[in-house]
């Protein structure tokens, strides 16, 4: 009789999360930062709402790498955001 193994989920809770990896993470924040050197070569101001996402989309994709990684090496996310510094 064959035996099968089957791959046991990085989460116990059931939720597989997103596969963000180190390239992931480099071709986000090049994204964004090609969308702001777009903007100071022309030359024009960013609107509101891409202001915010540029503000905010680099360190959420951080924090979406962060939570990946844990999971995939199933360990607790360290959120360590430099406030003791």
């Amino acid at each position: 009789m064959r035996r099968v193994r089957y791959r046991v989920a990085a989460s116990l809770d059931g939720y597989h999360g997103a596969r963000m990896t180190w390239r992931g993470l480099w071709l986000c924040s090049a994204v964004f930062a090609a969308f702001a050197a777009a903007y100071q070569l022309v030359g024009i101001e960013p609107s509101r709402p891409a202001a915010l996402l540029f503000s905010y989309g680099p360190p959420a994709a951080v924090a979406v790498w962060v939570d990946a990684d844990a999971r995939r090496r199933r360990r607790s996310p360290c959120w360590d955001l430099g406030i003791g510094a």
